[in-house]
């Protein structure tokens, strides 16, 4: 039997030895939890994504077995339970599958990100030795209009970055665009790039600055807008198609391990805005290495090249900003109206 409702995904459910009112009891329970589980596969296309359900009904001993297996377009997930009757198997099924959709989703969510940040590392690399080179001749305008458009790859983590400085009072809210940041950091890497550390790859260096150029900023060192380049309207044409589109941050990539209700989601702006402001509330080191690990990436040790402090207080500070995120969010979370 196969059901299609909509932008549901394909069902369908094979009955061994199993009479009608069985067979409906297992229907209803399924029903009961399938829709929260469905919210958590809007990501993969409907066409895309089959569910076989399978009841199987034994007599000796007198107990059901239920087979999940579900299909989607980078994997197949698969749980099994068996119970006295079908109803609770199948609750408990749900229950797994929905610990295996997180993770499937995790697992290719720090797969693309790894990609994203092999990309970036390498066009940056490549983009090194002309800059050094620029650097050492003095030949500032070409050194701009290389790495500018590169710095693309940075304006979703600057957009971020300025709005939790907002939040949290250090900017006034609109004083500074994520713009006049990447023009910040090209000023910067121009006049230290000739004496940059040469076993921090480009990429962490450039982030390291752009902390440094907010971090001042907040504390009230003026910007010298006089001494950033000027900008092309069309500067970064031929760059994008290279990384594709920055993806807004969500709930589930502020924490994707964390037991989420895509059911009550705000609207996308809405929820971002949350999140900002619950990343806003953590100590500011601690909350660029969470969000440079989960949201960006970037492995522990390279964190701890950006905040040029040990790894293993990155580590210990990335576990903390989960612990304390994850209190707010169930926070929140309690504290909705029914």
């Amino acid at each position: 039997m196969t059901a299609r409702d909509g932008p549901t995904t394909e069902i369908r459910w094979v009955f061994q030895d199993c009479e009608e009112p069985r067979r409906e009891r297992a229907r209803r329970a399924w029903a009961e939890g399938w829709p929260r589980l469905e919210r958590w596969l809007t990501a993969f296309p409907r066409e895309q994504r089959q569910l076989l359900l399978t009841v199987r009904h034994g007599d000796r001993p007198a107990r059901d077995e239920v087979r999940a297996v579900l299909i989607l377009p980078a994997g197949t997930l698969v749980a099994e339970e068996s119970a006295e009757d079908a109803a609770v198997a199948l609750r408990r099924v749900a229950r797994t599958l929905g610990e295996e959709i997180k993770r499937h989703k995790d697992r290719l969510r720090y797969e693309q990100l790894d990609r994203r940040k092999s990309r970036r590392r390498e066009v940056l690399g490549a983009a090194g030795p002309l800059l050094q080179r620029d650097a050492e001749l003095g030949r500032r305008e070409a050194f701009f209009e290389l790495l500018r458009p590169l710095l693309g790859t940075l304006r979703e983590h600057a957009r971020r970055e300025l709005r939790i400085a907002e939040l949290e009072g250090g900017l006034p809210r609109g004083q500074v665009t994520e713009d006049d940041l990447i023009d910040e950091v090209v000023v910067r890497a121009w006049r230290r790039f000739k004496h940059r550390p040469q076993w921090v790859a480009l990429d962490l260096w450039l982030v390291g600055l752009l902390h440094q150029a907010l971090g001042e900023w907040a504390e009230g060192v003026p910007a010298a807008p006089g001494e950033w380049p000027r900008r092309p309207a069309d500067e970064e044409e031929w760059f994008a198609p290279l990384f594709g589109e920055e993806e807004p941050l969500g709930w589930e990539d502020l924490l994707p391990a964390i037991e989420d209700d895509p059911a009550s989601r705000l609207e996308a702006d809405e929820e971002r805005e949350r999140a900002l402001a619950l990343l806003a509330q953590l100590p500011p080191l601690q909350r660029r290495a969470f969000a440079l690990r989960v949201l960006e990436g970037y492995e522990a040790d390279e964190v701890a090249k950006i905040q040029g402090r040990p790894e293993s207080e990155v580590l210990a500070d990335i576990e903390a900003a989960r612990r304390t995120l994850l209190a707010g969010l169930k926070g929140r979370a309690a504290a909705r109206p029914e």
